[in-house]
């Protein structure tokens, strides 16, 4: 019974220091104006690890190993900006974001209709007919009761 025990204290021991070995950093990203970015990209520079910031610009990246790293946010109307950031582990790293409006960054665009002006003599491409549909003689049968 020690022994397990022991063996039981050792593993919630080793378990425990394997979940504090990571730590996350979470912040707000708001534009100038002060209203919250909502769904901006958010992602460690040189790694997979990244997020998308809630409807309230709220962001949480968890899952870090303890060190520097460089958080770069960016979005389609909004200037991208970089910071670094040191996590430790077993703890979450405050980080927040104030953009700018780039409205410079897009260009119009110019939708024109092109169509297919060719007049195709099959009604049908599966048919094969010459003919239009309604002259086409049709194959009907009457069923009676008898």
């Amino acid at each position: 019974m020690k022994k397990l025990l022991t063996l039981l204290t050792i593993l919630t021991i080793g378990f425990t220091a394997a979940a504090q070995q990571t730590g996350s950093v979470s912040g707000t990203v708001t534009s100038r104006d002060g209203s919250p970015a909502a769904y901006v990209s958010v992602g460690v520079v040189g790694s997979n690890a990244g997020s998308v910031t809630s409807e309230k610009g709220h962001y949480r990246i968890n899952k870090l190993k303890p060190g520097t790293y460089t958080v770069k946010v960016s979005a389609v109307d909004l200037t991208a900006q970089q910071k670094e950031v040191t996590i430790a582990a077993g703890q979450n790293t405050a980080l927040d974001f104030t953009l700018d409006v780039n409205s410079a960054q897009l260009q119009e665009v110019v939708i024109r209709e092109n169509r297919n002006r060719i007049k195709v003599d099959n009604p049908s491409q599966t048919l094969r007919l010459q003919e239009p549909l309604l002259e086409v003689p049709q194959n009907i049968q009457t069923v009676t009761a008898k």
